[in-house]
């Protein structure tokens, strides 16, 4: 996605760096670009004026780039009333996301999503209903404001790295489920995958 040619040449914010900055640590933490190449990038980052210069820095990377300029949707709310809602694969999480059951399930998959610097608030309303968080390694989570009732929260990601990317659940979780976990590894014929 491009920049729209007349808005090259408009000024870009902090906000728009600071979203650039994001994503080429993240695509270094992938091994998408080397170690000297983020410091060079990112030194053009900095120096950038418009949105026409910050677009080539990241033009080359697979996550696509930010709405530069606009203001993304901050809050998603998703709400599972008999059938199942899952975002999973490709997309890009908003700073909240309302995960509400009833006797549904919400499955959010982070493994392959674009996630914000900073912190990401899942907040969860789960009555009968369970809600599934998948986060990728590197990625902290802190679940300790959940309310329980009669259904129960498990967390299985202990990892306490300082990513650019966290995330932080709360809500209740009344007779529903809430678990909070690592991606399964696949297994080939011959090893791991």
């Amino acid at each position: 996605m491009s920049t729209d040619p007349e808005r090259k040449n408009l000024r870009a914010s902090d906000a728009d760096r600071e979203s650039v900055a994001g994503l080429l640590h993240q695509a270094s933490g992938e091994g998408r670009i080397s170690f000297g190449e983020l410091e060079d990038r990112l030194t053009k980052v900095y120096a950038a004026q418009t949105y026409g210069e910050l677009e080539p820095l990241i033009a080359d990377l697979p996550m696509g780039l930010p709405s530069l300029g606009r203001k993304e949707p901050d809050t998603i709310r998703l709400t599972a009333t008999v059938n199942d809602v899952r975002r999973e694969g490709r997309w890009k999480v908003p700073r909240h996301i309302i995960a509400k059951t009833e006797m549904g399930n919400i499955h959010l998959d982070f493994t392959e999503a674009v996630l914000p610097v900073g912190e990401v608030l899942v907040e969860v309303e789960s009555k009968s209903g369970g809600v599934v968080v998948v986060v990728p390694d590197g990625v902290p989570v802190n679940a300790e404001g959940i309310g329980v009732d009669s259904g129960s929260v498990s967390n299985a990601v202990t990892d306490e790295t300082l990513g650019l990317s966290r995330i932080r659940v709360i809500g209740h979780s009344g007779m529903g489920d809430v678990v909070i976990r690592r991606p399964r590894r696949r297994w080939k014929l011959f090893g791991r995958r």
